[in-house]
């Protein structure tokens, strides 16, 4: 499997619900906004899909489980985590994040 996206932003993913449990972890990422055609099942206006490369994020220990996305100096929520996606026979190769804000 070949990834036609170009990741050419670096965004840092963070983790823990305070400060004090806070990890982050940076990767580079493809940013995109969603098409009105796609404002459909609970995207909304200003959401951007956000594919971060996995192996990136995996080789500063990231487990899956992300609270913010920081694009650009911008905190944005994370609204939903796309694992599936972009696999190559089981293989993680890029992370979907719908972030907010």
């Amino acid at each position: 499997m070949t990834l036609l996206l170009e990741f050419d932003e670096l965004v840092i993913v963070e983790q823990g619900r305070s400060h004090q449990q806070q990890r982050v972890f940076p990767g580079k990422a493809f940013v995109r906004r969603y098409l009105p055609s796609e404002l459909i099942g609970g995207i909304q206006e200003g959401d951007r899909q956000v594919t971060v490369c996995a192996e990136d994020l995996g080789k500063w220990g990231y487990d899956g489980i992300a609270r913010t996305v920081v694009v650009r100096g911008r905190s944005l929520a994370v609204v939903s985590t796309d694992d599936d996606t972009y696999r190559d026979n089981g293989l993680l190769r890029a992370l979907v994040f719908r972030v907010r804000g």
